[in-house]
């Protein structure tokens, strides 16, 4: 690696290394993702989602790996297993953010993970809303990813999706998964 000298005649290493790598565009959503709410194993799942890295179907095959079917193990559609396809157009996915709507009272953007995030960054919310209502995304990515692996690795998903039902007289909130 190159080192350049700097004007105490002493050897640096970070310029050069920033020079090699070139300009980089920072990502205006990383501050909602990398947020002191949402879990650790979410944040992790949803940054390899942004970076579009999640091992789908799709990604496994165009890697040359073998796969028995590229079609969506939530759903029964026929539909290729894309990450697009899992977190906006997958049927299983709407039930799950429309339950979590309801549960919530919040209307969660459609779209891919990022164009989702994107979205909560340009609401005029407050920060701390903004994070909340980012954590609850990634929690619903994670757990999307999570009914994926289990269906695909172990043949059930816990629970086909959630059902969300309040009881008015007794003030529960129940979610039958």
């Amino acid at each position: 690696m190159y080192c350049g000298l700097n004007r105490y005649m002493g050897l640096y290493e970070g310029a050069s290394y920033a020079s090699m790598l070139g300009v980089q565009s920072k990502l205006r959503i990383a501050g909602l993702i990398w947020n002191k709410i949402s879990q650790p194993r979410h944040i992790f799942i949803v940054w390899l989602a942004v970076q579009g890295r999640l091992l789908t179907k799709d990604r496994l095959q165009r890697m040359n790996i073998p796969v028995d079917t590229i079609t969506c193990s939530l759903c029964d559609a026929q539909a290729v297993e894309t990450q697009y396809h899992l977190f906006s157009v997958c049927d299983w996915t709407k039930r799950l953010v429309t339950t979590m709507a309801q549960w919530t009272g919040v209307q969660i953007p459609s779209g891919d993970v990022k164009q989702v995030l994107n979205r909560i960054r340009r609401r005029h919310w407050k920060q701390l809303y903004k994070e909340i209502i980012a954590a609850l995304w990634g929690s619903i990515v994670y757990y999307v990813w999570q009914a994926r692996n289990w269906k695909l690795y172990r043949g059930t998903v816990q629970g086909h999706y959630c059902d969300y039902r309040y009881n008015n007289y007794t003030d529960q909130t129940k979610f039958l998964c």
